[in-house]
């Protein structure tokens, strides 16, 4: 199988069974959380849920305008991590970024949330919204 007790399941599960019992330590109450969006993935939809969740649960909610730029410098790093601690907490950002160690400048690292889609399902998407735009 593509999957082994080594990647953290048990057998079960890599052959299409349960999984084992998580062992990470659940984090309640994250003081900063990265939603690192993923193109053509439902991120529309998990921000309308965002959204939502932040009037109920009173926490900050940033996304950025900025969709091209996923690979960043050294320099744009250390100014991304700078912007990102400087919000106050609770805080959750919103960008399709490459993953960031903040560790590497000093900062604990955030929560990070991925929300991903079945590959084919994907490109089917983004077909058809290009269509659209091209189209309409």
């Amino acid at each position: 199988p593509w999957l082994s007790s080594a990647d953290g399941l048990n057998g079960a599960a890599a052959a299409g069974g349960t999984q084992s019992p998580c062992m990470c330590k659940p984090i309640t109450k994250p003081r900063r959380v990265f939603f690192n969006r993923v193109p053509k993935c439902g991120s529309t939809t998990m921000e309308s849920v965002i959204n939502a969740a932040r009037k109920q649960h009173a926490f900050h909610f940033r996304r950025s305008p900025d969709y091209t730029h996923q690979h960043l410098s050294l320099a744009q790093r250390r100014g991304f991590v700078r912007y990102f601690v400087s919000n106050p907490p609770p805080f959750l950002y919103d960008r399709h970024l490459h993953h960031i160690r903040f560790e590497e400048f000093g900062k604990p690292s955030p929560v990070y949330i991925n929300l991903i889609r079945d590959p084919v399902s994907m490109h089917v998407s983004d077909f058809y919204y290009h269509r659209e735009c091209v189209c309409s």
